[in-house]
């Protein structure tokens, strides 16, 4: 499970193959695996924080739904940076991977963007005022 879940950022092999090897070859080395874990709980929240929280007629519109997804997916983007690189340093990489975690956490992005849609349309039907929102 934890390799098929690393190997969603290994997409077009954007990536070197160092950092592909850290990414998906090290058991040890988890930020594969708890990056996109952390990231669907952190959209999850936010989902729930903009329907049920918010759940008011000023915030049913599309712009204010439109930047929660872009709020979380850039909180996601900028998380999965910190921690992968938080990752290498720990395990005592002394390369520098500046690239393949700006394609990372990209990716990451996309996915959570993708994620916070998907979320949407499963958990709005509940909500009194945002449950036509995004469409």
């Amino acid at each position: 499970m934890k390799e098929s879940i690393k190997l969603i950022y290994d997409v077009g092999r954007l990536t070197s193959q160092d950092f592909y090897d850290y990414l998906v070859n090290k058991p040890d080395l988890n930020f594969g695996f708890w990056v996109p874990i952390v990231s669907l709980i952190l959209i999850f929240l936010t989902a729930l924080f903009y329907y049920y929280v918010l759940d008011r007629p000023k915030t049913g519109k599309l712009r204010v739904w439109l930047f929660f997804l872009v709020f979380t997916g850039i909180l996601c983007g900028v998380f999965a940076f910190i921690f992968a690189n938080n990752s290498l340093i720990n395990y005592g990489v002394q390369e520098e991977f500046i690239s393949d975690l700006s394609i990372f956490s990209f990716l990451n992005t996309l996915y959570s963007l993708l994620a916070f849609f998907v979320i949407s349309v499963l958990i709005k039907w509940k909500s009194s005022n945002s449950s036509h929102v995004p469409f």
